[in-house]
């Protein structure tokens, strides 16, 4: 997988699983479709199959509403909304939607609240025109009724302005933008005209977009059948009275305009009857449904909607299905659409409705309903995104052609072909892509796509690649001119042939064999029962018969020295076979071969010439001429040779090495040429010396003095390849296990060497004096300021430099102790019974966060905090421990405070007997207050002179009232009693 795919791949994949349905709509907002009389079906296991429950009942009008997971959250047919729970909501009944009336209800989900919801609905009431009044909206809040949803208080049926005249047809499409919505409806009586109102964040706009119509009629009609809106959102189809018509518009989803093309009657004869009508999701074909739901029967009819005209729409029609009563069609999220038949417990289906004619597969009977039957009346679907993969081709070897069909356009793809035994080609980043399956079968592709808006969704299907034919032509082959060869590409039941000649593309034949003598590359082209077809080429060349060109055909060498014959013919891909027998003399070294060069080192150990002779013979292809003969005449010699030594290899670096050639047959003044990299170097001398660099590659050519029939010369010497071991360098550093330290305390230092080898040696210095032994550490107590390092003598021999090495020096930092202490005092000492007493702690080095320990009397008590109150009895003993929070150079830590002992004083017992009359009256004379011990307290309460301790009863008032006699002691220690007087 190529770095874009993959990392687009994995964005995808991180994007997936980390904003789940922000990120991937899975559009399973429309699995759940309940309609009929309480029919329903679920597209959320895979195929559709039937609902067991739906506890509604409608003659035409539905809508169903699920989550992305495709959970149902409520349904309704306009009048009554029901919950998942299949009962009514609270505040669900007596809408204003018709059940018996077309496209009278509708949902849009609320863009600024995910759990809110748009039901819209129209009143229609035949055929008063005065009466039936128009579309409205109410509000649906699934939060409501404990997450069941019930319509929000105050937000139920809502008259939409405008639209007093619009019975029926209402349809609900995407705006452009993809966010927003059209609620299109058609006014009827004096207006005639297209409403297309927006929804927005803000709310259903006030003010629509009106547009024309081609027909202008009174008549209110409450089942003229269905308005439509293409998937692409370019087409609007709506049928018109008279009610056997059709208007076919263009619709603009950004600016919400229709504009009228052209009408069309529906089938041959256009009789009167109700229409139904859906578009393929690629909005090629519009399929239409005609008759009655009770009355009539049905046709339905395929158009080709993107015609140009009307004549070439109508020209289009093609008949590709029968019912016996009127049919609703409704496109399905897995692209085929369906068909609600009025009284049936089966739906009908057109299985492929992207494919024109009845290639389309109309299908009666294919979904079966387990309970009621249907009534003319699938739910309406507002679909916000879709993704679909478009594909052409299906054969092996083939390219497949794949394109995506979304709304809206992708901003980046990514292709998963399902075939990973392709390698990189498995994946694409191209929106058309193509793929080639090198094997048949069932193949799942995967597409995802990613939006301007960072959205992302995904799709897949299955897709079955089927086997072709595989000719085999087998091997290139060569021929003599004159000759022919067939060739054959294999039998095959079915199959058609087709032998091309390339590049031209010629056909030269069309049987299963091909038999020709003209050279050129052929193709054949064989077209199994499947149209799939397999390809094989095959190149034929035309050789003529070649001739060997040499001239002389004779040589002489010296012993010795290689025969060097390079053989030349006419033809350019001529091989030679040649046979060697000696003819005279002594002469080895020869032997029989093949190919362009006789290339063989022939020696004569003989004083004279000795003659070799070869006999030649010339193939090309399947080609052979005339053989010839080539005598080689060999006269006696010497070969000559030279060698080199190097003084030493391998060599450290800077090192110079002398290089010694060695000459054979060399004469008595042989010529030297040294060669470095192939550079000529030195001089003509038989020693060279250098300082090589790794690499380097010696050598020298060494020229004879010998000037006849030597062999080799000149001669080129071994070549010696040097190695040059880099120097390398001792080092050493040194690092304390700490510093700053605390006074006292051993510190130990660990050397690190490098390129010290197995055994260095280590010579530690204190301040520049000798000290510690010989080893890779050394402890001692510092003094603050000491200077440390050490001398390290590396124990690798050879190729080593700066040994020994020295280290980086240690200055040591020391830390004197510190003493951590503790005191307390109290807040007041002696104290009265009862009184509390708050004790606080000082801290000497206790930290910026020292924590305390209090103890009452040896036992602990209090919270970690320097200060501590309680209420003391006398006698009692308080300290308390301190940790400090410095964790480096302290003593005495925890620290133990002094202790504090509390002298507390008794309070006197007091007593408050009354000797007076406790009741009297208001206006009775005042009297002294007695009875309180010890003498000398003082009284107080309602009417008391606290001075005088006289109680005055007017003063007091009339009630009973609490007197208090307090007395205190020489210590300041107060009691109290009280006494009751009723006044």
């Amino acid at each position: 997988m190529n770095s874009q795919i993959g990392r687009w791949f994995f964005s995808l994949s991180v994007v997936v699983l980390c904003h789940g349905h922000q990120s991937v709509f899975s559009q399973h907002e429309w699995d759940n479709w309940l309609f009929g009389n309480q029919s329903g079906i679920t597209f959320k296991f895979g195929p559709p199959q039937g609902l067991p429950t739906n506890h509604l009942s409608t003659q035409r009008n539905t809508v169903s509403v699920s989550d992305s997971l495709g959970n149902l959250l409520f349904y309704s047919n306009g009048h009554q909304v029901l919950n998942r729970e299949h009962n009514i909501m609270p505040n669900g009944n007596d809408l204003h939607g018709n059940i018996d009336c077309d496209k009278s209800v509708g949902v849009v989900q609320k863009l600024d609240d995910d759990s809110s919801f748009y039901l819209f609905t129209m009143k229609a009431q035949i055929p008063t025109p005065a009466d039936y009044n128009g579309l409205y909206y109410s509000i649906i809040n699934m939060r409501l009724d404990g997450g069941l949803g019930d319509l929000e208080p105050g937000q139920k049926e809502i008259m939409v302005q405008g639209t007093n005249s619009c019975p029926t047809q209402m349809t609900i499409v995407r705006h452009k933008n993809n966010r927003d919505a059209w609620v299109i409806v058609r006014n009827v009586h004096n207006e005639n005209n297209y409403s297309a109102y927006l929804v927005t964040a803000a709310g259903v706009s006030l003010t629509p977009v009106v547009s024309p119509t081609i027909f202008h009629h009174n008549i209110p009609v409450c089942n003229p059948g269905s308005m439509k809106v293409s998937p692409d959102g370019t087409m609007l189809v709506c049928p018109s009275l008279p009610i056997d018509t059709v208007e076919f518009c263009r619709f603009n989803s950004e600016t919400g305009q229709v504009t009228p093309l052209f009408s069309f009657k529906v089938g041959p004869w256009g009789w009167g009857s109700w229409m139904y009508m859906e578009f393929s999701r690629d909005s090629h074909y519009l399929y239409l449904s005609d008759g009655d739901w009770t009355y009539q029967p049905s046709n339905i009819y395929q158009y080709d909607a993107k015609a140009k005209d009307s004549a070439s729409f109508k020209q289009s029609e093609v008949l590709v299905g029968h019912c016996s009563h009127g049919v609703h069609l409704q496109l399905a999220q897995d692209g085929k659409i369906y068909g609600d038949i009025s009284g049936k417990d089966s739906l009908c289906v057109i299985n492929n409705p992207t494919v024109g004619g009845i290639g389309c597969d109309f299908q009666l009977n294919a979904i079966h309903l387990i309970n009621g039957n249907g009534s003319q009346g699938l739910p309406i679907f507002l679909q916000r995104y879709y993704l679909y993969i478009r594909d052409t081709g299906n054969c092996v070897n083939t390219p497949v052609h794949f394109s995506p069909w979304t709304w809206p356009p992708a901003d980046s793809v990514h292709w998963d072909f399902g075939d990973p035994a392709s390698g990189s080609a498995n994946y694409s980043i191209l929106t058309n892509a193509t793929h080639s399956y090198s094997q048949p079968g069932t193949y799942h592709i995967h597409l995802f796509v990613r939006h301007n808006d960072n959205r992302t969704d995904t799709t897949s299907r299955n897709i079955t690649i089927l086997p072709g034919p595989v000719p085999l032509l087998g091997p290139d082959l060569s021929i003599c001119t004159g000759e022919s060869v067939t060739f054959d590409a294999g039998h095959c039941t079915g199959c058609s042939y087709l032998w091309s000649a390339l590049p031209s593309g010629a056909v030269v034949g069309t049987a299963q064999t091909l038999t020709t003598s003209v050279a050129g590359v052929y193709e054949v082209a064989v077209t199994g029962p499947w149209e799939c077809t397999g390809r094989d080429t095959v190149q034929l060349s035309v050789t003529d018969p070649p001739v060997i060109t040499n001239d002389p055909l004779a040589k002489t060498i010296c012993s010795g020295e290689s025969t060097a014959i390079a053989l030349s013919a006419t033809v350019t891909v001529t091989t030679c076979y040649w046979t060697a027998s000696l003819t005279s003399g002594t002469v080895s070294g020869f032997a029989p071969g093949s190919g362009t060069t006789i290339d063989q080192v022939l020696t004569n150990q003989g004083t004279s010439p000795g003659v070799v002779t070869y006999l030649i013979t010339p193939v090309a292809g399947s080609c052979t001429d005339t053989s010839v003969t080539f005598p080689v005449t060999v006269n006696p010699g010497e070969a000559v040779g030279v060698a080199i030594s190097a003084s030493v290899n391998p060599v450290c670096d800077g090192t110079p090495v002398t290089f010694t050639a060695s000459p054979v047959n060399g004469g008595s003044n042989p010529v030297f040429q040294w060669m470095v990299n192939g550079i000529n170097a030195g001089s003509n001398s038989p020693t060279f010396s250098y300082i090589p660099v790794n690499g380097d590659q010696i050598m020298v050519h060494c020229q004879l003095s010998i000037v006849n029939c030597v062999s080799g010369n000149p001669a080129a010497s071994n070549v010696v390849t040097m190695t040059v071991t880099p120097l390398s360098p001792v080092s050493v550093g040194i690092l304390a296990s700490a510093n700053p330290a605390c006074a006292g305390t051993p510190v130990t230092f660990t050397a690190s060497p490098v390129n010290g080898g197995s055994n260095p040696v280590f010579q530690w210095m204190v301040n520049g004096i000798n000290a510690g032994s010989n080893g890779s550490t050394f402890s001692y107590i510092p003094a603050n300021g000491d200077q440390i390092m050490v001398h390290c003598q590396s124990s690798i021999v050879n190729c080593v430099s700066g040994n020994p090495a020295v280290s980086n020096t240690v200055i040591m930092t020391t830390t004197s102790l510190l003493s951590v202490s503790v005191s307390i005092s109290a807040s007041a000492s002696p104290v009265c019974a009862g009184t509390p007493v708050t004790f606080t702690a000082t801290p000497v080095n206790g930290g910026s966060t020292p924590v305390f320990q209090w103890m009452v009397n040896g036992i602990n008590t209090g919270n970690d905090n320097p200060t501590f109150s309680y209420i003391p009895a006398d006698g009692d003993q308080i300290i308390v421990n301190c940790t400090s929070s410095i964790v480096n150079c302290v003593t005495n830590n925890p620290a133990i405070s002094n202790p504090v002992s509390v002298t507390v004083i008794p309070s006197a017992e007091v007593s408050f007997t009354t000797c007076f009359d406790t009741i009297t009256t208001v206006n009775a004379k005042p009297f002294r207050l007695k009875g309180g011990l010890p003498l000398g307290g003082t009284y107080s309460g309602p009417g008391v002179n606290s001075t005088t301790g006289i109680f005055t009863p007017s003063t007091a008032g009339p009630g009973t009232h609490t007197i208090t006699y307090t007395y205190t002691n020489a210590h300041g220690c107060s009691s109290i009693s009280h006494s009751l007087l009723r006044n």
